[in-house]
C-alpha cells in the first residue's frame, strides 16, 4: 500500500479542504484537498486509491475505558508500501472517512461491480468473491483445506470486534478484519446492498 513522494512545497494551501494537527508527542499536518490526502510529505491521489482499511481499538486500564486508537490505512495503484494514518481523535477519523469514501469508495465499488459483470473474481484476505457468490476454505485435521462455495443468498453477514463475519452462521464462514484487510468496507456495503434488494448477482446493483 503506497502513496507517491513529493514535496510539501509543491502544495497550494488554497486548494485544502480540511487540514489539522495529528499526534499526540510529534504533531504532523494532515491535509485533505480535492484532488487527495497529504500526509507525512507523501501524496495520495483519490482517484489513485485501489485500496482501504480502516477501524478502531479501544484501550482500557482495570476495566476503565482509556481512548480509542483509531487506524486508516490506504493503497494506490502503484501497490508498493502504504500510508497509514493514527489518530485518538474521532472527528479527524470521522472527516478522512467520510471524504475517502465520498472521492475513492464510491468509485471502487462501481469498478469492482463492472469488473464482477465481465466475470472478474476479487480476492479479500481468505476469501474470494465473483458475482454470484463467494469461495470460503475449510481447515480440515490432517489434511489440505477443502474449498466451498456458496451463493449469495445463502450468505450470512454480521460484524464483532472489529471483524467482518462472512457465511454461514452455523457451518463455514470467514472473519475479515475491517482494520487490515484490504476493503473490506467496501465488500460489506457491496454483498448487504445486493441482498436487501434480493438480487441473486452483485453486479445487478449497477441496473
Amino acid at each position: 500500500m503506497t502513496g507517491s513522494t513529493l514535496e510539501f512545497t509543491h502544495y497550494n494551501h488554497q486548494d485544502s479542504a480540511y487540514s489539522t494537527r495529528v499526534g499526540v508527542l510529534f504533531r504532523k499536518t494532515l491535509t485533505i484537498t480535492a484532488q487527495g490526502i497529504w500526509w507525512k510529505k507523501r501524496f495520495i491521489h483519490f482517484n489513485d486509491v485501489a485500496a482501504t482499511g480502516w477501524g478502531g481499538v479501544f484501550h482500557s486500564y482495570s476495566f476503565i475505558p482509556t481512548g480509542t486508537t483509531y487506524y486508516i490505512t490506504l493503497q494506490d495503484d502503484r501497490d508498493r508500501y502504504p500510508i497509514q494514518i493514527v489518530t485518538r481523535r474521532k472527528s479527524v477519523y470521522k472527516n478522512i472517512i467520510e471524504h475517502l469514501w465520498e472521492r475513492s469508495c464510491s468509485r471502487i465499488i462501481v469498478s469492482m461491480l463492472v469488473g464482477l459483470q465481465h466475470g472478474k473474481r476479487y480476492r479479500f484476505s481468505t476469501a474470494v468473491i465473483d458475482d454470484q457468490g463467494i469461495y470460503l476454505s475449510h481447515k480440515r485435521l490432517f489434511k489440505s483445506p477443502e474449498m466451498f462455495y456458496f451463493t449469495w443468498d445463502n450468505v450470512d453477514l454480521w460484524s464483532s470486534n472489529g471483524q467482518l463475519f462472512i457465511g454461514q452462521r452455523n457451518g463455514i464462514f470467514h472473519a475479515l478484519s475491517y482494520q487490515s484487510c484490504d476493503n473490506i468496507h467496501i465488500l460489506e456495503t457491496i454483498v448487504s446492498e445486493a441482498k436487501q434488494q434480493q438480487h441473486n448477482r452483485l453486479s445487478r446493483l449497477l441496473d
